[in-house]
């Protein structure tokens, strides 16, 4: 007896066999945990309205933005009875402020947005074919799974047990997808985190869809030494240090200690000691 699948059924079929990574999970844990306001000098910057759109036409179609291990995801003691507790600021938080902002700008131009997020625990599962998978995937969302796409699975699907999509096959089809939709943003968090030969083929793909499509931006964060990787790899990207202000400090820890869930651990005077010394230091250790 022959089983018809429904489309329902092929369009789920489809999506896994594009990739198993679930980036969009990844990013709504970021984002319930990011504070408001933090980071939002980054959208201000000339290099990001620039590369944006928003000002004009951009020169450069790759922004990648770069801190150090104390910066992206600065760790630091507090003193006295708080000693056992951390802050962390993370770089993830600027990614997801990055998606979320270009989201916020789709509801009135008309543009696509995927993301991705690296993680070095997960690196066997990041493979430059899931990755580039999962980023397809989301473009699919804005109007379903196009014939080409479909005539692929199915045509590999009839092969020896189903044959895993292959990269030279995802490139095709992600770069004719690309050619359907108005204007694609891609954002990739903790580029760093990828195995680096993983790295530097995902940065290869990347700087072709950009020369193929200039409808393409790329959005990338990672830790600085990888920046000689993407001057090698994607020709004039824009580089942008991330270095958290005072203010996002300062906001960051009143939220922490707000939430805190043992208050009667430290008395006004120490609140405003912390508030006071905490973010100096961060900020010295950011320079």
């Amino acid at each position: 007896m022959t089983i018809t699948l429904g489309k329902t059924d092929e369009d789920n079929q489809i999506k896994q066999w594009l990739s198993p990574l679930e980036p969009r999970h990844r990013h709504r844990s970021v984002q319930a945990n990011r504070l408001d306001g933090v980071g939002g000098w980054l959208l201000e910057t000339n290099e990001f309205q620039e590369w944006s759109g928003m000002q004009q036409v951009p020169k450069q179609s790759v922004l990648f933005c770069y801190g150090d291990p104390g910066v992206g995801k600065t760790h630091i003691r507090l003193a006295g009875k708080l000693s056992n507790k951390w802050i962390s600021l993370t770089a993830s938080d600027n990614s997801s402020l990055v998606i979320d902002w270009l989201c916020d700008q789709a509801r009135n131009k008309d543009i696509v947005v995927a993301g991705l997020y690296c993680d070095y625990l997960a690196q066997e599962e990041q493979s430059t074919t899931n990755m580039l998978g999962a980023i397809l995937k989301q473009l699919l969302e804005r109007d379903g799974i196009p014939d080409h796409v479909r005539q692929a699975f199915r045509k590999e699907k009839g092969g020896f047990g189903g044959r895993a999509v292959r990269l030279s096959d995802l490139m095709e089809m992600l770069k004719a997808t690309i050619a359907l939709l108005p204007e694609v943003f891609i954002c990739i968090d903790g580029l760093d985190e990828c195995v680096p030969d993983n790295r530097r083929e995902l940065l290869e793909l990347l700087q072709d869809i950009v020369q193929t499509w200039p409808i393409a931006r790329v959005f990338l964060s990672g830790r600085p030494h990888i920046q000689d990787e993407i001057k090698r790899s994607i020709t004039g990207a824009i580089m942008i240090p991330v270095i958290p202000t005072i203010e996002d400090i300062k906001r960051y820890l009143k939220m922490r200690l707000d939430r805190d869930t043992t208050p009667n651990a430290m008395d006004d005077d120490l609140r405003a000691e912390i508030m006071r010394i905490i973010p100096g230091k961060i900020s010295q250790m950011s320079v």
